[in-house]
């Protein structure tokens, strides 16, 4: 697992991880962000993804998500939005 955005770039990384990753993406990362062609194309696998690893704790996640993402509003409790 790792964070959406560095942290270099987004200074949320205290607060949860976004997107699952493997070892050697998160140690090369630097400041580069995913590309908007790499996440469009794993849309449908990082919203199953969050839908199984929040499914016991979404209010905790849509919390979190209002307090990272304060255009996103606290009124949503879709993943689709959050994405």
């Amino acid at each position: 697992m790792d964070h959406a955005f560095p942290f270099a770039r987004w200074l949320n990384n205290d607060l949860w991880n976004l997107l699952p990753t493997t070892r050697y993406i998160n140690a090369n990362k630097s400041d580069r962000l995913p590309a908007k062609l790499r996440m469009q194309q794993s849309k449908d696998w990082i919203l199953d993804w969050w839908e199984i690893a929040w499914s016991e704790n979404k209010n905790v996640f849509f919390t979190q998500t209002s307090f990272a993402l304060p255009r996103l509003g606290v009124n949503t409790d879709q993943f689709s939005d959050v994405f």
